[in-house]
This record gives structure tokens, C-alpha cells and sequence, in this order.
């Protein structure tokens, strides 16, 4: 309960980032890794009953070989429209909450710009010694 009261507060505070940027630029909705986040099971999240491991186990045994029941039909014509154009809204927003980032933090913009003209010339030195 504490856990799901501080991300319904982290989830709230308006003054928090919503995306982590990555030491290499990349975006992500994920803690860096020297924070590793706690498991939280979808039972405590949103209020379901929560299973013990030997119970997921029976679970899990249970269900072994189940072919699932939507397997082998394929998505209509407009289930991938959509899902295509959900993509590009996601991938959009990304690139905007990274852009906007890298506008609020230009020292980091030049850190990141800077290494990657160093790895660009490392490889291209590593390229001409093999000719």
C-alpha cells in the first residue's frame, strides 16, 4: 500500500520528469540501473488479490501447453492501422519529451554531442588502420 501511495504521488507531482534519460541519450520510462525498482505485482497496483509464489507455481503448472485461444488469428486491417498509428504518437511524444530534455539541460546536450563525435572518430580510426 505504501508502494502504490508513493507512485500515485510520484504519478501526481507535476515537478517530476516523466522520462529518465539514459548516461547515452536514450529515453526511457525505466530507473537508471543503479536504482533498481522494487516488483510490483499488478494484484497490489490496482487492488486485485494478490498470489503467493506457490500458488503462481500451480498457476503457471496449470497452464503449461495451453495454447492460447487467440493464437494463429490474425489482427484485422484496422486492429494495424491503429496499432501503427499509436506507434508514431508514442514514438513522437518520446522525441519531444527528449528534445524538451535536452533544451532544459544544455550542458548534458553538449556531454552527450561530444561523445559521440569521439565514438564516431574512434571507429572510423579503428576503419582506417584495417585498410
Amino acid at each position: 500500500r505504501l508502494l502504490a501511495g508513493a507512485l500515485l504521488l510520484a504519478l501526481t507531482t507535476p515537478s517530476l520528469p516523466a522520462v529518465h534519460v539514459r548516461e547515452r541519450g536514450a529515453c526511457s520510462a525505466r530507473a537508471p540501473a543503479a536504482q533498481p525498482l522494487a516488483r510490483v505485482s499488478m494484484a497490489e497496483t490496482v487492488g486485485g488479490r494478490p498470489h503467493t509464489e506457490e500458488s503462481r507455481a500451480k498457476i503457471s503448472a496449470a497452464n503449461k501447453g495451453k495454447v492460447p485461444w487467440n493464437s494463429g488469428i490474425p489482427h484485422p486491417p484496422e486492429t494495424i492501422a491503429l496499432i501503427r498509428e499509436r506507434t508514431v504518437e508514442a514514438m513522437r511524444a518520446r522525441t519531444e519529451l527528449r528534445e524538451q530534455w535536452l533544451r532544459e539541460n544544455p550542458e548534458e546536450d553538449a556531454r552527450l554531442s561530444a561523445e559521440a563525435v569521439e565514438k564516431k572518430e574512434r571507429r572510423q580510426g579503428g576503419q582506417r588502420e584495417l585498410r
